[in-house]
């Protein structure tokens, strides 16, 4: 097998720095691969090498042991992704990593949860009976997850129908697809047991009293968060206010009022009506804030305070299984997330969920890419702080 050679020379004399860009359809990183090769110098290599400064590739497309380490290349190699940041960004096991992890004193950011799974028919392609005794059904060891969403199963049927509303969510779904909200748990359990089997969801508590904006509208809050080794965090100084294009009313069946994902109310005839691209940025709110709630003190700062709590406690529930050793490490990741939250009425903040391959909103784009790649890919590059840029935390 032959291989690109990765140490082209400029006219400088310096060595030119490789990446590989996987079929990853996410914007952030398209808009990644165009900055470091048109304006910082970077080539790519042939499909197929692996003789690359930096992986850009698909979080579950990526073979984190064909990495070579930096014996080849004269350093470590770049890597876009964290291995095992599932457990944060699928909505089931961010609950159960936040759950272990919080032990009896669950978080108060968190809305009351219950993982619920709709678990593959057992079957197998050898007689139980000519199994060893200890693959056979009645003494296999029960599987962990399976026992805990029966565990959940059982709580969440006693309660009553109409003491509270419910949001289902499928466990790996984005884009508000197969969301469900209902007052009786038992619809709920209805719709778990009409999925396809090996389905796995959480439903929560619904928060029932946001925060709304003019119009009487609601939103969620999107902010970008960099995770680089040795595990540093980094809050992106802008974020998104994502809004409803629908008066927030009492009939959960129009989910265009109660879910502010923007492929749910780009299909919306009011779509823009109110923000441009159904979003506000930080400056609007604070005025917006300032004009209609004036007696709250420092509002936008509360919630930002809450947010970077909220932050750093579930990244820290889930270090001891993402970090890499930091003094030694294979590679060096780095990842970029979008974490959703709520924003009540009382002006408390609510996690929804965490992406582990946000889109940027195209305002911040650039400035966003660069900033990442100034941190996490190139240190020749500058970084401007007079523009949005990322703040360690």
């Amino acid at each position: 097998v032959s291989f690109t050679v990765i140490l082209r020379k400029k006219k400088t004399g310096k060595p030119t720095l490789m990446y590989y860009r996987l079929d990853t359809p996410f914007s952030v990183y398209v808009e990644m691969e165009r900055q470091l090769r048109d304006e910082f110098g970077w080539k790519p290599v042939a499909k197929g090498s692996n003789r690359f400064h930096l992986l850009l590739g698909d979080r579950f497309g990526i073979k984190y042991q064909t990495l070579l380490g930096d014996e080849v290349i004269g350093r470590k190699q770049l890597v876009n992704y964290f291995a095992k940041t599932h457990l944060l960004t699928l909505k089931s096991a961010m609950v159960r990593r936040i759950r272990e992890h919080s032990g009896e004193d669950p978080p108060s950011w968190l809305p009351q949860s219950y993982i619920l799974m709709n678990p593959k028919e057992e079957k197998s392609s050898v007689e139980d009976d000519k199994l060893p005794p200890w693959k056979r059904k009645g003494n296999r060891m029960p599987n962990k997850n399976i026992q805990e969403s029966e565990k959940d199963h059982q709580q969440f049927s006693q309660i009553p129908d109409e003491a509270k509303h419910w949001i289902l969510k499928p466990s790996s779904s984005c884009g508000g697809q197969g969301i469900f909200i209902s007052n009786s748990p038992k619809e709920v359990l209805q719709k778990v047991r009409d999925s396809p089997p090996g389905s796995t969801f959480i439903t929560q508590q619904y928060i029932h009293n946001p925060l709304l904006l003019s119009g009487d509208r609601k939103f969620d809050l999107r902010i970008w968060v960099l995770l680089k080794h040795p595990y540093e965090i980094y809050i992106f100084s802008e974020g998104s206010l994502r809004t409803s294009s629908y008066r927030y009313d009492s009939d959960v069946t129009n989910l265009k009022a109660h879910i502010t994902n923007h492929c749910l109310q780009e299909q919306c005839p009011d779509y823009g009506k109110y923000e441009d691209g159904n979003e506000m940025w930080y400056s609007e709110f604070d005025s917006w804030v300032q004009r209609e709630h004036p007696t709250v003190n420092d509002a936008l700062g509360n919630i930002r305070s809450q947010a970077n709590t909220i932050i750093k406690e579930t990244l820290a529930a889930a270090q001891e299984f993402i970090a890499l050793p930091e003094s030694d490490p294979p590679y060096l990741p780095f990842q970029l997330f979008g974490y959703d939250f709520l924003v009540d009425a009382d002006f408390k903040v609510w996690l929804l969920e965490i992406n582990g391959s946000p889109a940027s909103a195209e305002k911040w784009k650039s400035d966003l890419v660069r900033d990442m790649v100034a941190l996490a890919v190139d240190v020749n590059v500058e970084r401007d702080l007079s523009k949005p840029h990322f703040v360690k935390v």
